[in-house]
């Protein structure tokens, strides 16, 4: 990415971490393993969408993990947003998002989110 006016994305899934350990008590590793199939394919498509619809470089697309970063001239809140629906629809659970012209700030507009209740996207 060239140097320049960049925004920072950074989204993770919500009480993921929850439905897993739920699942694992529950002895439901079928469920567990299709639960986990839908996280990977979903954040594998996050990924491409964000590349493809605003030019993004993604440096993490891994568990329920997504940052990337575009130049602040193709930045797009409404693809973001979309992203949030497309990953509720395909694993059931909200992704929050973090949003700023630098990392750090993207990551604790993150937390900010998450700490809103998940499901949102703070900045910009």
């Amino acid at each position: 990415m060239s140097v320049g006016r960049q925004t920072f994305v950074f989204g993770d899934g919500d009480r993921i971490r929850q439905r897993v350990e739920s699942l694992l008590f529950a002895g439901e590793l079928a469920a567990l393993r299709s639960f986990s199939a839908a996280i990977t394919l979903a954040i594998g498509q996050l990924a491409h969408g964000a590349n493809t619809t605003m030019a993004a470089d993604v440096i993490v697309a891994g568990g329920d993990d997504l940052l990337f970063c575009v130049s602040a001239e193709c930045y797009d809140r409404t693809i973001v947003a979309r992203m949030a629906t497309s990953f509720m629809e395909q694993t059931g659970c909200s992704m929050s998002f973090g949003v700023a012209s630098d990392l750090e700030s993207a990551y604790l507009n993150l937390r900010r989110a998450k700490a809103q209740g998940g499901g949102s996207i703070v900045g910009m």
